[in-house]
């Protein structure tokens, strides 16, 4: 009785093969590794007055010192030079070399001359008492030589480990404990800070609110309001003259300004204590049916970005910053957005069909599910043109319209992409899709005269599982060291054949069905 072969990718290697590889590289690894211990601190202070960015060339420099050093070189400072034999006793502070080979301990060659050199003044920032960030822990330091080991599955050719060098920590508990991570995230530079802070001129007028006692700051930062305020408005504020007595003839009460909040737009009103209103100043422009600009710019920028509303009502709960609520949202995009992105869309569409007409086109199509394996709620369809590279048609389908089996919701998508595209009277010469079983019985079974293909990428891939799963043969296992070699000739002839006989000139595969 024939075994049914287990879903999911191929195995490539045994399993005591997989523990075997495993532990060359490890024993790789442990022979590269040198623990520096305490001296981290020189190590570094070393680099900085050297004005050097890498551990290597640190490295280089102390080589180059202690080989000149034997023969003619003497140390600057009044030290004389260690005898040679001395040179093999190891002082306190220099750890062995991890051997994992031998797993015994071998002896490190101490470097004369490297505590008497000469600290001389350097105009760098990092030389001022700071030394690299890239070691939080200058206890523990090792200089490895790590292995890159691409995907077990993905190659099934003769393990060649290639190796990298790099020095870091032993314990890395955080990103910027890594090895050269004080290139990528930025340096406190606390001087530059003071510096800048020291420019900044807050003099001028009773009106600029400094905070300068931390008793102050919860009454003014967290316990305040902050709006959203449109410039031109605010110089309009600027501009404004209001008198402090209330103008209406008998009155003459003192006006007082009253601060009220509607959706994200704050309105301050000039009121006196019988209620006449002097005066009414709003942050934001107010559109037809008291929209205001802000709201509409918010609930736009957050459909358009493709953000969710939840994430930024709570953004601007932290910030104390007014904000318009659900409903407001929800309602300004059933009534505006929307319908301005479909109004957008139909014209783009219909300058591209005007564009496309009387043209045969080579369409390329492929469907994204909102979740991977067999349980998607939704599939949504894209078909784009291969010369211009501007889409023609997208649909969304639901499960529920392929009688609830989402394995059909790409055959379904597909389809409605074509008919649409059909009926806008453009004319298609070939489809592109990835190898689709359903979709490429219906095109052999209602589109007979349309010629059909696959994308190269689906094909190198289907070549090189079929190399990989001909290659466990023992007899095949040759084939292994050829698979790469084999689809990279693949991505080759397909670049440079112009049709199918020119393509099956390569006899390698005449005899391979993709």
């Amino acid at each position: 009785m024939a075994t049914t072969r287990k879903r999911g990718r191929p195995i490539s290697l045994t399993d005591s093969a997989r523990k075997e590889r495993k532990r060359q590289a490890d024993k790789d690894r442990n022979k590269g590794k040198i623990f520096i211990g305490d001296n981290i601190e020189r190590w570094n202070r070393l680099k900085s007055e050297l004005n050097l960015n890498y551990h290597h060339e640190v490295a280089g420099v102390l080589l180059d010192r202690y080989e000149a050093g034997q023969s003619t070189m003497t140390v600057a400072s009044s030290t004389p030079l260690v005898k040679s034999s001395q040179l093999l006793k190891i002082p306190h502070g220099i750890s062995d070399i991890s051997s994992g080979e031998s797993g015994k301990q071998a002896t490190d060659i101490a470097l004369s001359g490297v505590e008497e050199l000469e600290m001389g003044p350097s105009t760098s920032k990092k030389a001022k008492g700071k030394f690299s960030s890239s070691f939080l822990d200058p206890l523990q330091l090792s200089i490895d030589i790590t292995e890159e080991s691409g995907d077990e599955d993905s190659d099934g050719s003769e393990y060649q480990p290639s190796f990298n060098m790099s020095l870091g920590p032993m314990e890395i508990t955080d990103v910027e404990d890594c090895p050269g991570m004080g290139c990528v995230l930025p340096e406190d530079n606390t001087e530059d800070d003071e510096e800048e802070e020291e420019e900044t001129d807050f003099g001028g007028g009773s009106s600029v609110l400094q905070v300068l006692n931390a008793d102050e700051i919860p009454e003014q930062l967290t316990e305040n309001t902050t709006a959203l305020v449109y410039l031109n408005q605010l110089r309009v504020l600027a501009n404004m003259k209001v008198t402090k007595c209330c103008q209406v003839k008998g009155c003459g009460e003192d006006l007082d300004i009253s601060v009220h909040h509607v959706g994200s737009a704050v309105y301050l009103k000039w009121i006196c204590c019988n209620s006449h209103e002097a005066e009414k100043w709003c942050s934001q422009p107010v559109l037809n049916r008291g929209l205001h600009a802000g709201d509409l710019m918010l609930s736009a920028s957050i459909l358009f970005s493709g953000n969710n509303f939840s994430k930024i009502e709570l953004f601007a709960r932290f910030l104390k910053l007014a904000f318009p609520g659900q409903s407001t949202f929800t309602r300004l995009q059933k009534r505006y957005l929307v319908p301005a992105v479909d109004e957008l869309w139909t014209a783009k569409q219909t300058t591209i069909v005007e564009e496309l007409t009387h043209q045969d086109l080579v369409i390329l199509g492929d469907g994204r599910m909102d979740s991977p394996g067999h349980c998607a709620q939704y599939c949504t369809y894209t078909v784009m043109d291969n010369k211009t590279k501007k889409i023609i048609s997208v649909k969304t389908l639901d499960k529920r319209e392929t009688e609830k089996k989402s394995v059909n919701l790409e055959k379904a998508g597909f389809l409605r992409c074509l008919q649409e595209i059909q009926d806008k009277g453009l004319t298609v010469s070939e489809v592109v899709t990835d190898a689709h079983l359903q979709i490429g019985a219906l095109m052999k079974k209602d589109y007979p005269d349309m010629k059909h293909s696959h994308d190269i990428w689906h094909a190198a891939k289907n070549l090189g599982k079929k190399l990989l799963a001909a290659g466990q043969d023992k007899s095949c296992t040759e084939l292994q060291k050829w698979s790469k070699d084999v689809v990279n000739h693949f991505w080759y002839v397909c670049k440079a054949a112009n049709n199918m006989d020119e393509f099956m000139v390569c006899n390698v595969f005449k005899k391979i069905k993709l």
